[in-house]
Protein backbone atom coordinates (compact mmCIF):
# COMPACT_ATOMS: atom_id res chain seq x y z
CA UNK A 1 0.00 0.00 0.00
CA UNK A 2 1.31 3.72 -0.95
CA UNK A 3 2.65 5.77 2.05
CA UNK A 4 1.82 9.50 2.22
CA UNK A 5 4.61 10.40 0.47
CA UNK A 6 5.02 7.74 -2.15
CA UNK A 7 2.45 6.30 -5.11
CA UNK A 8 3.22 3.16 -7.24
CA UNK A 9 3.12 2.47 -11.08
CA UNK A 10 3.52 -1.02 -12.69
CA UNK A 11 4.35 -1.79 -15.99
CA UNK A 12 4.32 -5.76 -17.71
CA UNK A 13 8.00 -5.98 -16.62
CA UNK A 14 8.23 -3.72 -13.67
CA UNK A 15 6.83 -1.88 -10.59
CA UNK A 16 7.95 1.78 -9.96
CA UNK A 17 7.53 2.79 -6.71
CA UNK A 18 8.29 7.03 -6.10
CA UNK A 19 8.85 7.92 -2.91
CA UNK A 20 9.91 11.48 -1.40
CA UNK A 21 13.48 11.74 -2.47
CA UNK A 22 14.30 8.25 -4.26
CA UNK A 23 12.64 5.95 -6.95
CA UNK A 24 12.29 2.40 -6.54
CA UNK A 25 12.12 0.22 -9.70
CA UNK A 26 11.33 -3.49 -8.96
CA UNK A 27 12.23 -5.52 -11.95
CA UNK A 28 10.78 -8.74 -12.56
CA UNK A 29 13.93 -9.90 -14.50
CA UNK A 30 16.98 -7.88 -12.72
CA UNK A 31 15.93 -7.23 -9.17
CA UNK A 32 15.41 -4.21 -6.88
CA UNK A 33 17.54 -0.66 -7.48
CA UNK A 34 17.36 2.74 -5.99
CA UNK A 35 17.75 5.93 -8.24
CA UNK A 36 18.13 8.93 -6.76
CA UNK A 37 15.44 11.39 -7.53
CA UNK A 38 14.67 15.04 -7.78
CA UNK A 39 10.63 15.61 -7.92
CA UNK A 40 9.78 19.60 -8.65
CA UNK A 41 5.98 20.71 -8.98
CA UNK A 42 4.90 23.11 -11.62
CA UNK A 43 4.00 26.41 -9.50
CA UNK A 44 3.48 28.39 -12.51
CA UNK A 45 1.29 31.48 -12.01
CA UNK A 46 -1.90 32.09 -13.41
CA UNK A 47 -1.91 33.78 -17.36
CA UNK A 48 -4.22 36.53 -15.57
CA UNK A 49 -5.67 38.58 -18.80
CA UNK A 50 -7.36 41.95 -18.57
CA UNK A 51 -8.69 43.94 -21.39
CA UNK A 52 -7.89 47.34 -20.13
CA UNK A 53 -5.11 49.11 -18.35
CA UNK A 54 -7.08 52.07 -18.01
CA UNK A 55 -10.74 53.34 -17.68
CA UNK A 56 -11.81 56.91 -17.66
CA UNK A 57 -15.42 57.64 -17.04
CA UNK A 58 -17.07 60.28 -18.49
CA UNK A 59 -18.07 63.61 -16.72
CA UNK A 60 -21.19 63.50 -14.29
CA UNK A 61 -22.35 65.58 -11.67
CA UNK A 62 -21.70 64.97 -8.46
CA UNK A 63 -24.43 62.57 -6.80
CA UNK A 64 -24.83 60.84 -10.30
CA UNK A 65 -23.55 57.53 -11.14
CA UNK A 66 -21.35 56.42 -14.70
CA UNK A 67 -20.48 52.88 -15.47
CA UNK A 68 -17.66 50.96 -17.38
CA UNK A 69 -16.96 47.51 -17.93
CA UNK A 70 -13.74 45.28 -18.19
CA UNK A 71 -13.10 42.13 -19.09
CA UNK A 72 -10.58 39.46 -16.96
CA UNK A 73 -9.85 35.82 -17.16
CA UNK A 74 -7.31 33.31 -17.28
CA UNK A 75 -5.66 30.54 -19.36
CA UNK A 76 -5.52 27.49 -17.85
CA UNK A 77 -6.25 28.02 -14.51
CA UNK A 78 -9.57 27.61 -11.90
CA UNK A 79 -7.36 30.05 -9.36
CA UNK A 80 -9.56 32.76 -8.03
CA UNK A 81 -9.78 36.37 -9.18
CA UNK A 82 -10.08 39.18 -6.33
CA UNK A 83 -10.59 42.97 -7.78
CA UNK A 84 -10.13 45.44 -5.35
CA UNK A 85 -11.27 49.23 -5.37
CA UNK A 86 -8.13 51.24 -4.38
CA UNK A 87 -10.99 54.27 -4.14
CA UNK A 88 -13.94 52.97 -2.40
CA UNK A 89 -15.74 55.50 -1.33
CA UNK A 90 -15.71 56.94 -5.82
CA UNK A 91 -15.29 53.54 -7.79
CA UNK A 92 -17.11 50.31 -6.75
CA UNK A 93 -17.10 46.67 -8.49
CA UNK A 94 -19.73 44.20 -9.27
CA UNK A 95 -19.04 40.73 -10.90
CA UNK A 96 -21.50 39.85 -14.24
CA UNK A 97 -24.76 39.00 -12.36
CA UNK A 98 -28.33 40.04 -12.24
CA UNK A 99 -29.21 41.96 -10.73
CA UNK A 100 -25.67 43.55 -10.01
CA UNK A 101 -24.48 44.29 -6.43
CA UNK A 102 -21.87 46.55 -6.00
CA UNK A 103 -18.94 47.05 -3.03
CA UNK A 104 -15.32 47.47 -2.57
CA UNK A 105 -14.17 44.43 -3.62
CA UNK A 106 -15.53 41.34 -5.51
CA UNK A 107 -14.18 37.56 -5.95
CA UNK A 108 -14.62 35.23 -8.28
CA UNK A 109 -13.93 32.31 -11.00
CA UNK A 110 -13.56 33.27 -14.21
CA UNK A 111 -15.61 31.66 -17.18
CA UNK A 112 -13.89 30.11 -20.21
CA UNK A 113 -13.20 33.42 -22.31
CA UNK A 114 -13.53 35.78 -19.18
CA UNK A 115 -15.93 37.69 -17.05
CA UNK A 116 -17.24 41.08 -17.49
CA UNK A 117 -16.69 43.27 -13.90
CA UNK A 118 -18.76 46.49 -13.84
CA UNK A 119 -16.87 49.50 -12.27
CA UNK A 120 -18.73 52.32 -10.84
CA UNK A 121 -17.93 56.05 -10.97
CA UNK A 122 -20.25 57.74 -8.31
CA UNK A 123 -18.92 61.02 -6.84
CA UNK A 124 -19.61 62.44 -3.77
CA UNK A 125 -17.78 65.56 -4.07
CA UNK A 126 -16.76 67.89 -7.22
CA UNK A 127 -13.46 67.35 -8.61
CA UNK A 128 -11.14 65.35 -10.42
CA UNK A 129 -10.71 61.94 -9.01
CA UNK A 130 -8.68 58.99 -9.31
CA UNK A 131 -8.24 55.71 -8.18
CA UNK A 132 -7.12 52.07 -8.83
CA UNK A 133 -8.75 48.75 -9.23
CA UNK A 134 -6.04 45.92 -7.79
CA UNK A 135 -6.64 42.64 -9.74
CA UNK A 136 -4.98 39.45 -7.75
CA UNK A 137 -5.20 35.82 -8.70
CA UNK A 138 -2.37 33.83 -7.03
CA UNK A 139 1.00 35.42 -6.94
CA UNK A 140 0.00 37.55 -10.20
CA UNK A 141 -1.29 41.15 -10.09
CA UNK A 142 -2.17 43.52 -12.13
CA UNK A 143 -4.12 47.12 -11.85
CA UNK A 144 -6.03 49.11 -14.02
CA UNK A 145 -5.82 53.27 -13.20
CA UNK A 146 -9.37 54.53 -12.85
CA UNK A 147 -10.25 58.54 -13.65
CA UNK A 148 -12.97 60.18 -13.52
CA UNK A 149 -14.28 64.09 -12.87
CA UNK A 150 -17.57 66.29 -12.43
CA UNK A 151 -19.50 68.70 -13.80
CA UNK A 152 -22.11 71.21 -12.58
CA UNK A 153 -19.89 72.93 -9.71
CA UNK A 154 -22.53 75.67 -9.28
CA UNK A 155 -25.48 73.51 -9.13
CA UNK A 156 -24.73 71.68 -6.46
CA UNK A 157 -23.20 74.28 -3.72
CA UNK A 158 -25.01 74.96 -0.79
CA UNK A 159 -26.39 77.82 0.37
CA UNK A 160 -23.77 78.38 3.21
CA UNK A 161 -21.30 78.05 0.16
CA UNK A 162 -23.04 80.41 -3.00
CA UNK A 163 -23.31 83.88 -0.40
CA UNK A 164 -19.73 83.81 -0.50
CA UNK A 165 -18.94 82.88 -4.48
CA UNK A 166 -21.89 85.03 -5.83
CA UNK A 167 -23.21 88.65 -5.19
CA UNK A 168 -26.63 88.51 -2.98
CA UNK A 169 -29.43 89.32 -5.28
CA UNK A 170 -30.56 93.05 -4.81
CA UNK A 171 -33.72 93.75 -3.24
CA UNK A 172 -36.17 96.06 -4.17
CA UNK A 173 -37.11 98.98 -1.13
CA UNK A 174 -40.76 99.01 -0.93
Amino acid sequence: MAGRNEFHTRGPQAKIIYQKGKQTIRSLLLGVYLCPMSVQLSTALPNLFVSQSQLSFDPTEVGDERFAVVRIGQESSDVPVRVVSGAAQLFQVAVQASPLRFGTEATFVPAPGGTFVHVRYAPKRAGRHVGELIIEAGQATQTIVLSGRTTGLLARLSPQTRPALLPAPRQRAL
